[in-house]
């Protein structure tokens, strides 16, 4: 856009030398100097984009102060004009900034409005869920009165004795006190856990999903540095929390999910969200997490939450979410035996990949292990036939004296007959 501006500019400053042909000998104004250097500053600034109206103005006052001096010169009038329009430029940048202003300020407005009104239906479905739990308590507390008071009319149909009825009261008793004890457990253990939550929604987004459970999302930023695997030390700081809030929930399966962007190769994103998934877990299981309750899986770039085409929706996309299925999502209806067929296909896969990459490794490490000992074999044989024409060349060397002393030999004695 700014770009465009300054094409356009271009267009008019050479619009105006042409028409500034009569007055070549004359300088411009300083004022309107200052009012072209006003309008060209404006064009670069938001009033392009948040007022674009005024900048029209801004622009028709610099025409009107431009056509002036073509026809007066350096006059009063000229001058007055150009201030005009330098006036007007700078009310166009400073409604464009404004407005830029306000826009991103409705902006925020909206995305925290809308993260208030998640946060509050997540609380809301949470008090049911605590009204249900206290409500269920309550009826497992009646239950076993009345089991109390069908065996003591029991007991006193038996014609039991008196000390042996008392003994029965006691240990039913015992057992009604022990269940109101449990459910006082229940009950801080709730406001724990709620009291954590709190705490961990400063540090990730926490919501609740139908048909998922309890989603946990931690940004990849703060986790890992860009292409690894390995836990930064303020993701640990962070993941503290997380393995505070699920061993508080411990009759609760796990799912870890590792979720890349689309940069890169399919193969190494797959890989790395995998890896990843796997360091949460190992971080979570040496904070005391149950290995047993804890599944990891890569997606990759498959699960996208936002467009890859712009910055702020790879951040968004980098991500690792540990997911707290519900009871429906682990066990129950056709779409949740889906999802759980569709994970353990998703794990399948992942196995059979590592499984390939491993074996491509090994076939690699033993063809270089194979090229290594072809050149040491070459290396030996080069050497041995390097040996032989030595000894054959030592050979020949030695030989050659004794011809000689022979031929010699052979002079003499012809000279002496």
């Amino acid at each position: 856009m700014r770009l465009l501006h300054r094409f356009k500019f271009a267009g008019l400053v050479a619009a105006l030398s042409l028409m500034l042909g009569a007055c070549a000998t004359t300088s411009p104004p300083e004022q309107l100097v200052e009012a072209r250097a006003s309008y060209q500053k404006a064009q670069q600034s938001n009033a392009a984009k948040y007022a674009p109206t005024e900048l029209a103005q801004a622009k028709k006052a610099l025409l009107t102060a431009e056509k002036q001096f073509q026809e007066t010169g350096d006059e009063e009038i000229t001058r007055t004009l150009a201030y005009i329009a330098k006036r007007r430029s700078q009310e166009a940048m400073a409604q464009g900034k404004v407005n830029f202003l306000v826009t991103t300020r409705q902006a925020k407005q909206s995305e925290l409005l809308a993260r208030t009104e998640s946060m509050r239906e997540q609380y809301q479905r949470q008090l049911i869920r605590q009204r249900q739990m206290a409500q269920m308590n309550e009826q497992q507390l009646e239950q076993k009165r009345q089991e109390l008071e069908q065996a003591r009319e029991e007991l006193e149909d038996q014609g039991m004795t008196a000390e042996q009825l008392r003994q029965r009261e006691r240990e039913y008793a015992a057992a009604i006190s022990k269940l109101e004890v449990e459910i006082e457990r229940r009950k801080k253990a709730e406001q724990q856990l709620q009291t954590a939550m709190n705490k961990l929604e400063d540090i990730a987004e926490v919501r609740q999903e139908d048909g998922r459970g309890q989603v946990i999302t931690l940004d990849n930023s703060v986790l890992f540095e860009v292409g690894q695997s390995e836990l930064l030390p303020n993701a640990r700081q962070r993941l503290k929390q997380v393995a505070d809030v699920l061993q508080m929930q411990e009759d609760r399966k796990i799912v870890i999910e590792g979720h890349t962007d689309a940069q890169g190769s399919d193969q190494l994103n797959q890989r790395l969200s995998r890896e990843r998934a796997q360091s949460v877990k190992d971080f979570l299981v040496s904070r005391g997490v149950d290995a047993s309750r804890v599944q990891t899986v890569g997606y990759g770039e498959d699960r996208p939450i936002a467009t890859n085409r712009t910055v702020e929706g790879r951040a968004m996309n980098r991500r690792v979410e540990i997911v707290l299925p519900t009871a429906e999502a682990v066990g129950g209806g056709p779409d949740q035996q889906k999802q759980q067929q569709q994970r353990e296909q998703d794990e399948q896969m992942q196995q059979q990949e590592d499984m390939e990459m491993q074996q491509q490794e090994q076939e690699g490490i033993e063809m270089q292990q194979d090229q290594e000992g072809m050149e040491m074999q070459q290396e030996d044989m080069e050497m041995q036939q390097q040996e032989q024409e030595g000894i054959e060349m030592q050979e020949e060397e030695g030989q050659a004296p004794e011809q000689d002393t022979e031929a010699d030999e052979f002079e003499v004695d012809d000279f002496g007959e």
